[in-house]
Protein backbone atom coordinates (compact mmCIF):
# COMPACT_ATOMS: atom_id res chain seq x y z
CA UNK A 1 0.00 0.00 0.00
CA UNK A 2 2.74 2.02 0.66
CA UNK A 3 4.22 2.06 -2.99
CA UNK A 4 0.99 2.85 -4.28
CA UNK A 5 0.74 5.84 -2.45
CA UNK A 6 3.51 7.10 -2.86
CA UNK A 7 4.58 9.50 -6.05
CA UNK A 8 6.69 6.51 -7.80
CA UNK A 9 3.82 4.31 -7.19
CA UNK A 10 1.74 6.32 -9.07
CA UNK A 11 0.05 8.57 -6.50
CA UNK A 12 -3.60 6.36 -5.93
CA UNK A 13 -5.80 7.58 -3.24
CA UNK A 14 -6.04 5.75 -0.21
CA UNK A 15 -9.68 5.55 -1.27
CA UNK A 16 -8.93 3.61 -4.47
CA UNK A 17 -6.97 0.87 -2.91
CA UNK A 18 -8.84 -2.02 -0.92
CA UNK A 19 -7.20 -4.03 1.78
CA UNK A 20 -8.57 -7.99 2.50
CA UNK A 21 -7.43 -9.52 5.14
CA UNK A 22 -8.42 -13.46 5.20
CA UNK A 23 -12.04 -13.19 2.97
CA UNK A 24 -14.57 -15.46 2.19
CA UNK A 25 -14.26 -16.55 -1.54
CA UNK A 26 -18.15 -14.78 -1.32
CA UNK A 27 -16.46 -11.47 -0.29
CA UNK A 28 -13.78 -11.49 -2.73
CA UNK A 29 -15.51 -12.37 -5.48
CA UNK A 30 -17.42 -9.24 -5.00
CA UNK A 31 -14.64 -7.55 -4.33
CA UNK A 32 -13.84 -8.85 -7.94
CA UNK A 33 -17.07 -7.90 -9.19
CA UNK A 34 -16.44 -3.81 -8.40
CA UNK A 35 -13.31 -3.82 -10.18
CA UNK A 36 -14.96 -4.79 -13.21
CA UNK A 37 -15.81 -1.17 -13.80
CA UNK A 38 -12.77 0.22 -13.42
CA UNK A 39 -10.55 1.36 -16.51
CA UNK A 40 -7.17 -0.48 -14.75
CA UNK A 41 -7.14 -2.74 -11.36
CA UNK A 42 -4.43 -4.30 -9.68
CA UNK A 43 -4.69 -7.39 -7.47
CA UNK A 44 -1.65 -8.16 -5.06
CA UNK A 45 -2.25 -11.14 -3.17
CA UNK A 46 0.27 -12.51 -0.71
CA UNK A 47 0.02 -15.59 1.76
CA UNK A 48 -0.29 -19.79 1.04
CA UNK A 49 -0.62 -21.25 -2.50
CA UNK A 50 0.29 -23.98 -4.95
CA UNK A 51 -0.14 -25.38 -8.01
CA UNK A 52 -2.87 -27.84 -8.85
CA UNK A 53 -1.92 -30.34 -12.22
CA UNK A 54 -5.47 -30.89 -12.15
CA UNK A 55 -6.44 -27.38 -12.37
CA UNK A 56 -3.80 -26.34 -13.78
CA UNK A 57 -3.45 -23.40 -12.19
CA UNK A 58 -2.09 -21.58 -8.80
CA UNK A 59 -4.76 -21.71 -6.12
CA UNK A 60 -4.43 -19.42 -3.35
CA UNK A 61 -5.73 -19.88 0.01
CA UNK A 62 -7.45 -16.92 0.91
CA UNK A 63 -7.82 -18.20 4.53
CA UNK A 64 -8.13 -21.71 6.36
CA UNK A 65 -10.04 -23.79 4.11
CA UNK A 66 -11.00 -21.27 1.64
CA UNK A 67 -9.09 -21.24 -1.46
CA UNK A 68 -9.86 -19.47 -4.81
CA UNK A 69 -7.85 -20.18 -8.28
CA UNK A 70 -6.13 -17.38 -9.01
CA UNK A 71 -7.34 -17.11 -12.74
CA UNK A 72 -10.74 -16.00 -11.15
CA UNK A 73 -8.87 -13.16 -10.08
CA UNK A 74 -9.06 -11.94 -14.11
CA UNK A 75 -11.79 -9.43 -14.40
CA UNK A 76 -11.77 -9.82 -18.25
CA UNK A 77 -12.87 -6.17 -18.18
CA UNK A 78 -10.31 -3.31 -18.28
CA UNK A 79 -6.65 -3.27 -18.22
CA UNK A 80 -5.37 -5.31 -14.95
CA UNK A 81 -1.95 -6.03 -13.16
CA UNK A 82 -1.97 -9.39 -11.17
CA UNK A 83 1.23 -9.69 -8.56
CA UNK A 84 1.23 -13.29 -6.64
CA UNK A 85 3.45 -13.36 -4.09
CA UNK A 86 2.72 -16.86 -2.73
CA UNK A 87 4.49 -17.56 0.89
CA UNK A 88 3.16 -16.98 4.14
CA UNK A 89 4.54 -13.65 5.07
CA UNK A 90 2.97 -10.34 5.88
CA UNK A 91 4.64 -7.54 3.60
CA UNK A 92 7.62 -6.27 4.64
CA UNK A 93 7.97 -1.68 4.98
CA UNK A 94 11.91 -2.70 5.27
CA UNK A 95 13.04 -2.56 1.56
CA UNK A 96 10.48 0.17 0.81
CA UNK A 97 12.38 2.60 3.66
CA UNK A 98 15.70 1.51 2.79
CA UNK A 99 14.95 2.43 -1.09
CA UNK A 100 12.59 5.64 -0.05
CA UNK A 101 15.83 6.84 1.67
CA UNK A 102 18.18 6.13 -1.09
CA UNK A 103 16.14 8.12 -3.18
CA UNK A 104 15.84 11.11 -0.60
CA UNK A 105 19.57 10.90 -0.36
CA UNK A 106 20.15 11.36 -3.87
CA UNK A 107 18.36 14.96 -3.78
CA UNK A 108 15.85 14.92 -6.10
CA UNK A 109 11.94 15.54 -5.55
CA UNK A 110 8.94 13.81 -7.09
CA UNK A 111 5.81 15.78 -7.87
CA UNK A 112 2.86 13.39 -6.67
CA UNK A 113 0.48 15.00 -8.90
CA UNK A 114 2.65 14.88 -12.19
CA UNK A 115 3.17 11.51 -11.18
CA UNK A 116 -0.10 10.53 -11.15
CA UNK A 117 -0.39 11.90 -14.60
CA UNK A 118 2.35 10.18 -15.48
CA UNK A 119 0.78 6.94 -14.59
CA UNK A 120 -2.54 7.26 -15.82
CA UNK A 121 -0.98 8.01 -19.20
CA UNK A 122 1.06 4.93 -19.30
CA UNK A 123 -2.05 3.02 -18.42
CA UNK A 124 -3.86 4.75 -20.78
CA UNK A 125 -1.22 3.73 -23.44
CA UNK A 126 -0.73 0.56 -23.08
CA UNK A 127 -3.31 -2.08 -24.85
CA UNK A 128 -6.17 -3.71 -23.18
CA UNK A 129 -3.91 -6.25 -21.47
CA UNK A 130 -3.55 -7.94 -18.43
CA UNK A 131 0.09 -9.47 -17.02
CA UNK A 132 0.61 -11.63 -14.22
CA UNK A 133 3.47 -12.25 -12.06
CA UNK A 134 4.43 -15.36 -9.92
CA UNK A 135 7.06 -15.14 -7.34
CA UNK A 136 8.00 -18.93 -8.47
CA UNK A 137 8.05 -21.33 -10.69
CA UNK A 138 5.52 -24.52 -11.20
CA UNK A 139 6.56 -26.64 -8.18
CA UNK A 140 8.69 -24.04 -6.40
CA UNK A 141 8.53 -22.57 -3.04
CA UNK A 142 8.47 -18.45 -2.77
CA UNK A 143 11.15 -17.07 -0.16
CA UNK A 144 10.33 -15.66 2.71
CA UNK A 145 12.95 -13.67 4.89
CA UNK A 146 11.89 -12.27 8.18
CA UNK A 147 12.69 -8.57 7.94
CA UNK A 148 12.10 -7.85 4.80
CA UNK A 149 9.05 -10.11 4.02
CA UNK A 150 8.65 -11.66 0.88
CA UNK A 151 11.89 -12.21 -1.49
CA UNK A 152 10.32 -11.55 -4.72
CA UNK A 153 7.87 -8.50 -3.25
CA UNK A 154 11.52 -7.45 -1.67
CA UNK A 155 13.52 -7.68 -4.98
CA UNK A 156 10.15 -5.91 -6.86
CA UNK A 157 10.07 -2.86 -4.87
CA UNK A 158 13.81 -2.41 -3.63
CA UNK A 159 14.58 -2.63 -7.77
CA UNK A 160 11.48 -0.35 -8.83
CA UNK A 161 13.06 2.35 -6.49
CA UNK A 162 16.58 1.86 -7.44
CA UNK A 163 15.89 2.83 -10.77
CA UNK A 164 13.47 5.66 -9.80
CA UNK A 165 16.49 7.29 -7.86
CA UNK A 166 18.74 7.27 -10.78
CA UNK A 167 15.82 8.55 -12.98
CA UNK A 168 15.81 12.85 -13.54
CA UNK A 169 12.20 14.19 -13.92
CA UNK A 170 13.47 17.58 -14.90
CA UNK A 171 14.98 15.85 -18.06
CA UNK A 172 13.19 14.74 -20.89
CA UNK A 173 9.58 14.29 -18.90
CA UNK A 174 8.23 12.03 -17.15
CA UNK A 175 9.81 7.99 -16.92
CA UNK A 176 8.02 4.94 -16.82
CA UNK A 177 8.78 1.92 -15.60
CA UNK A 178 6.60 -0.44 -16.72
CA UNK A 179 5.67 -4.31 -14.39
CA UNK A 180 7.02 -6.53 -17.22
CA UNK A 181 10.40 -4.35 -16.89
CA UNK A 182 10.51 -4.06 -12.86
CA UNK A 183 10.00 -7.67 -13.08
CA UNK A 184 12.76 -8.84 -14.67
CA UNK A 185 15.13 -6.62 -12.62
CA UNK A 186 13.79 -8.02 -9.46
CA UNK A 187 13.48 -11.71 -11.51
CA UNK A 188 17.65 -11.83 -11.94
CA UNK A 189 17.88 -11.03 -8.50
CA UNK A 190 15.59 -13.56 -6.99
CA UNK A 191 16.88 -15.77 -9.35
CA UNK A 192 20.83 -15.11 -8.20
CA UNK A 193 19.89 -14.57 -4.59
CA UNK A 194 17.91 -18.24 -4.44
CA UNK A 195 20.80 -19.92 -6.93
CA UNK A 196 18.35 -20.89 -8.88
CA UNK A 197 15.97 -22.69 -6.69
CA UNK A 198 13.57 -19.73 -6.93
CA UNK A 199 13.09 -18.72 -10.29
CA UNK A 200 9.80 -15.88 -10.98
CA UNK A 201 7.87 -15.99 -14.15
CA UNK A 202 5.44 -13.79 -15.55
CA UNK A 203 2.66 -13.72 -18.17
CA UNK A 204 2.09 -10.71 -20.32
CA UNK A 205 1.80 -9.80 -24.30
CA UNK A 206 5.23 -10.06 -26.34
CA UNK A 207 5.00 -6.70 -27.07
CA UNK A 208 4.88 -3.17 -25.21
CA UNK A 209 3.85 -0.58 -24.22
CA UNK A 210 3.11 -2.38 -20.50
CA UNK A 211 1.15 -1.30 -17.51
CA UNK A 212 3.25 0.79 -15.70
CA UNK A 213 4.05 0.12 -11.73
CA UNK A 214 6.75 2.80 -11.15
CA UNK A 215 6.84 6.37 -12.02
CA UNK A 216 8.83 8.89 -11.91
CA UNK A 217 7.86 12.71 -12.90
Amino acid sequence: MDHLLSPQGGSWWPNEIRHINLPDRADMTLELIKLKGADYSLVYFTGHGYYSGQKTDTVLELKHGVEIESKALLTGVGKQSIILDCCRVIIGTLALEKSMAKFAASGLSLNPENCRKAFDKAVEDAPGTQIITHACKINETAGDDSETGGVYTHRLLRKGYEWAAKQSPTWGGPKVLSLVENHDLAERQVRTDSQGKQNPTILAARTGPYLPFVVSA
